[in-house]
């Protein structure tokens, strides 16, 4: 299993390093959050309400992750930079508020990280059981340089359910179809001992419908190239984008990560209603059930001897698989095939 020390540390620098910053906890304070959870009654909501969301749904929170500025700033969506910067304090303030924390198990981690993914595809369905569900992903163990170590990277992302007609008018529709898949390394500076969140926003994924598929490695890519100047991420880019690859299959484990969680709003007499972190932060392990095939797989193929003539009993190695179904088989439902122990047909009457 993932180092629980180096996990607890990963996650004691995140919630330090974005309390010091303050300014997206300041903006998004628990008060403010209720109001865009219970009733939002400001003026700059119940405009952004009128000119985009008349005709669907209003949806200002998933989770604890804000969907929009309390004051339903327009000029957010209009610039790129703050929308992009906006895009990175919703998935912090997401995390701060529920702070989910992904761990592996040993042994599947291993098979995992073998198996190939230049031909792994990926669509927007898959993305978007994050909105409201950011994870934090400790590494096996910190990747580091001369003067700073990665500890792990907060996962989210950001997108708009339901409002594809949003900003038509400004001429920004195509933005509202973008997934902005947001990184956030944990950094340390191993001379001051500083911590840092070193934010990547991979823009580029924009799916015309849900189901249309990207490749999975254009997400590695573009990561590495906004990373040329964080030479630590390159070290274990491998890892992260294994892990976030396992987080987007359909499997129990992970759908109990990326359940939305209820943030805790209390009600004190005589004070403001607000939202409120957990005590303490929520551990999931990932892949304990495969880890325990791999090891049972593992203990009988080197039990097993092969007859004379036959096929050595081994282990045929973990694999990637896209399942295509629904109307016109468009839905794609990607799994992680367990390694299968292949032998021949006397050993497989055992």
């Amino acid at each position: 299993m993932t180092n629980k020390k180096i996990a607890i540390t990963a996650v004691s620098e995140t919630i330090s390093t974005i309390r010091q910053e303050g300014r997206w906890l300041k903006t998004f304070s628990g008060e403010a959050l209720v109001e865009l959870y219970e009733d939002p009654k400001s003026p700059g909501i119940q405009l952004f309400h009128h000119l985009f969301l008349k005709d669907s749904t209003p949806v200002y929170i998933v989770g604890a992750q804000p969907l929009i500025l309390p004051f339903g700033s327009i000029e957010l969506f209009l610039n790129q930079k703050l929308f992009d910067e906006f895009c990175a304090g919703s998935v912090m303030v997401g995390w701060w508020y529920i702070r989910t924390v992904a761990l592996f198990d040993e042994d599947m981690l291993e098979e995992l990280l073998s198996t190939d993914q230049k031909d792994l595809y990926v669509t927007s369905t898959q993305f978007n059981k994050f909105l409201g569900n950011p994870v934090l992903i400790p590494f096996e163990k910190p990747c580091s340089t001369d003067d700073q170590e990665i500890l792990g990277c907060l996962f989210g992302v950001y997108g708009y359910p339901n409002a594809e007609n949003i900003l038509e008018a400004f001429g920004f529709k195509d933005m509202m179809k973008e997934w902005r898949i947001v990184l956030c390394p944990v950094g340390r500076n191993l001379s001051t001992g500083k911590t840092s969140l070193l934010t990547v926003s991979l823009g580029s994924l924009l799916f015309e419908k849900p189901d249309s598929p990207v490749n999975f490695s254009c997400l590695i890519g573009e990561a590495l190239t906004n990373w040329k100047d964080i030479p630590e991420m390159k070290l274990c880019v491998h890892e992260l984008f294994s892990k976030i690859a396992y987080l987007l299959t359909e499997t129990p484990d992970v759908t109990r990560c990326v359940s939305v969680q209820s943030p805790r709003i209390i009600r004190p007499r005589k004070k403001p209603v607000k939202i409120i972190p957990p005590d303490t932060a929520r551990y999931l392990l990932m892949g304990e059930e495969f880890g325990s095939v791999i090891r049972t797989y593992s203990a009988r193929a080197s039990s097993l001897t092969a007859a004379k003539g036959t096929v050595r009993p081994h282990i045929r190695r973990a694999h990637w698989h896209t399942y295509l179904t629904g109307t016109g088989r468009e839905k794609r439902i990607l799994k992680w095939i367990l390694p299968i122990l292949v032998k021949s047909a006397d050993l497989s009457q055992e």
